[in-house]
């Protein structure tokens, strides 16, 4: 993982920066389920979380990957191998 950040600071390409962008085991457990379509609501309760903390962290994840909705979230994670 750490010479794939080396190596893309050296090759730069179009993402490259957004590749080094890191995601807790938890936002990456919500950005599978974006991924799948999922409701803020449906993650929730499939990661015994409240109704705001799940909102909170799309929030974070959209912010992490300078998107703006789920589907650039979801095409992003595709294109970063996440």
């Amino acid at each position: 993982m750490y010479a794939k950040k080396l190596l893309l600071l050296f090759n730069p390409r179009e993402g490259a920066a957004a590749s080094l962008v890191s995601f807790t085991n938890r936002e990456k457990d919500v950005l599978k389920y974006i991924s799948e379509g999922l409701s803020n609501q449906e993650i929730a309760d499939l990661l015994f979380l409240t109704l705001g903390t799940s909102k909170k962290y799309v929030h974070t994840i959209f912010q992490k990957l300078e998107v703006k909705n789920r589907v650039q979230a979801a095409k992003k994670a595709r294109q970063m191998e996440l």
